[in-house]
């Protein structure tokens, strides 16, 4: 044991008999910077010492400190087991950087964690890099819809065969959720299956765009009479685009069709001529694209517009030309961090599925 720490020991119970917060702060915040420097050569014994350090100091400082002390514990792997409990039930400021990063809670630690904390403390947890199943079946069953899209949307989370069904069920009237959990590459074609019948009908068009080929073989018929469902309810009205044609086709023989066009098509309301200059672009179905730009929600155009590596501010304009005008604050909030969250290789791929889906679609029809 270093005589530093020797020192600091010594001075552990006469700091916390005198009663002199300031002097809590400052020991604790020594101790602490003496594990940090030393934590790649210390045993766990050593470690040890230092846990029953912190732990006494931990109990008279105010929340502030402990908050500090959180962060710079949070992602260090042999950082003091018992302090790093307290911490991660503490106060959500406190909590937060431990239940989302710590190596040192195990899995049985985080499963009675997750039992016990508010929903603050489940969203944290819902972040980790690795979340075993244990741990997902309990924010499934606790968390609130924020938990949940959280959990649903981390690579890292595993999920049991009871946690995607209890998932699937609980995104019934949650049309945001429904579209998260149905872009998980390990969703099983039962859930899938049984997700696509509840989906919303935009949410539905997207996933089944949007689907693995290995989920499209195994849901085949449910995929077809899926389309056919779509198609049916797809609006009868049809505008005529012929005037549209020529001016897109124009910019292309110019080689000005690019986002900027679009952008100032869509800023000056010409629903024709932006719908023409996405299918041009995207080379998806003139039909396709006016279904896709008037669905009552839009995660087909949120696709359609990364995958062409346009930016959120052409999307915004986009949007304005809905018939049922842009989505409110919240949907549109929720539809940026979508847009930004996905890849344009991501949104490419699933892009060729929809081209091949479309064009297969129409040689059936021929």
């Amino acid at each position: 044991m270093s005589l530093s720490l020797m020192s600091l020991l010594t001075e552990l119970d006469v700091a916390i008999a005198q009663n002199d917060p300031m002097r809590h702060v400052r020991s604790l915040k020594s101790i602490t910077n003496l594990f940090v420097t030393t934590a790649d050569s210390l045993a766990e014994t050593h470690v040890d010492v230092y846990d029953e350090v912190m732990r006494r100091f931990l109990q008279v400082v105010e929340t502030q400190t402990r908050a500090s002390v959180a962060r710079v514990l949070a992602p260090i792997p042999n950082a003091p087991k018992q302090a790093v409990n307290a911490l991660a039930r503490d106060h959500i400021s406190v909590a937060a950087p431990i239940l989302a990063q710590s190596q040192r809670l195990t899995e049985d630690d985080l499963n009675e964690i997750a039992r016990e904390v508010d929903q603050d403390h489940l969203l944290a947890i819902s972040g980790r890099k690795a979340l075993p199943a244990s741990v997902t079946d309990v924010l499934v069953e606790r968390g609130d819809r924020t938990v949940l899209q959280s959990a649903a949307r981390n690579p890292g989370a595993a999920f049991s065969d009871g946690g995607f069904g209890a998932l699937v069920q609980r995104s019934e009237r949650d049309p945001a959720l429904q579209q998260v959990v149905g872009l998980r590459a390990d969703l099983p074609p039962e859930h899938f299956k049984l997700l696509i019948e509840k989906a919303a009908k935009d949410v539905k068009t997207l996933l089944l765009h949007r689907a693995s080929r290995e989920t499209l073989g195994a849901l085949d018929k449910l995929v077809q009479d899926a389309a056919t469902t779509l198609d049916a309810e797809t609006p009868t009205r049809r505008r005529d685009y012929a005037d549209a044609v020529a001016v897109v086709n124009g910019l292309v023989e110019s080689g000005q069709l690019n986002e900027a066009a679009v952008a100032g098509f869509a800023r000056a309301g010409r629903f024709e001529e932006a719908v023409c200059a996405l299918a041009s672009l995207s080379k998806l179905p003139l039909d396709a694209v006016e279904t896709t730009l008037c669905a009552d929600r839009n995660g087909g155009l949120v696709l359609m517009l990364r995958a062409l590596n346009f930016t959120w501010p052409t999307l915004n304009l986009a949007l304005r030309l809905r018939p049922q005008g842009a989505p409110g604050r919240g949907d549109l909030e929720a539809m940026q961090r979508e847009f930004e969250g996905m890849t344009p290789t991501t949104a490419r791929r699933a892009l060729r599925f929809m081209i091949a889906r479309d064009g297969n679609r129409a040689r059936m029809a021929a």
